[in-house]
């Protein structure tokens, strides 16, 4: 078959098949990339209702990641534009992972096979350069639906989403970056195109549990 022929000027420059028993952490940050950077700790933005942990969060087993939300009751550290660092109390602790110190790339094909979990959790598969914008979510939850999202550093927003049926199972996310396009797929699907205001420095990936709202469940992606 010549179906897979596009495979061959394809170049693989990182990839993760989570075959170990732990985090490869050559690879990854389980912090923010700033957060590591400028802190050395784990912190949140105001609007999570979560704390990140540096491992409690995780399994890998049988080559999969899971990161866990859950409900417990910790201190952590919050940003906010207004008041700077400071310290609360939350009661849901989860986890986040990014590869901000060891890959970032401009175009290409960014894709990861997830089961996304509770559509009403914010779970993400996203990527960042050094400031909030731009910001891609190649796929993430929330108010009981799938979404893919992009915020430019010119200040453009666009914001598409699924129902919930793509959450409950493993699909091939994926996001092909060209100079002059961004297209969205699930499972090889074309799902959204963007051809303006197309981001033009390397980018990182991250994987993010976490809530903008309570649940009364543990859940994971």
């Amino acid at each position: 078959s010549d179906k897979f022929n596009v495979l061959k000027s394809r170049v693989l420059t990182f990839s993760d098949e989570f075959d170990g028993d732990r985090l490869d952490t050559a690879k990854w940050l389980t912090n923010y990339y700033w957060g590591e950077k400028l802190l050395k700790d784990n912190y949140s933005v105001e609007s999570d209702l979560q704390a990140y942990t540096p491992k409690d969060n995780f399994e890998i087993r049988n080559s999969v990641l899971k990161i866990t939300t859950k409900s417990q009751r910790i201190n952590g550290k919050v940003w906010s534009a207004d008041k700077g660092f400071y310290v609360k109390e939350f009661g849901y602790t989860s986890g986040l992972i990014n590869s901000g110190n060891s890959f970032r790339q401009k175009y290409g094909l960014f894709t990861a096979k997830v089961r996304l979990g509770d559509p009403h959790a914010k779970h993400a598969f996203w990527m960042l350069a050094d400031k909030i914008t731009p910001h891609i979510d190649i796929c993430r939850t929330s108010n009981g639906k799938v979404w893919f999202d992009y915020f430019s550093a010119k200040g453009g927003k666009s914001l598409v989403s699924l129902g919930s049926r793509y959450s409950g199972d493993f699909y091939i996310f994926s996001l092909e970056w060209a100079s002059d396009r961004l297209v969205w797929r699930i499972n090889n699907t074309e799902v959204y195109r963007q051809t303006t205001d197309i981001p033009q420095e390397p980018m990182y990936v991250i994987f993010s549990g976490g809530l903008d709202k309570p649940i009364n469940a543990i859940t994971s992606m």
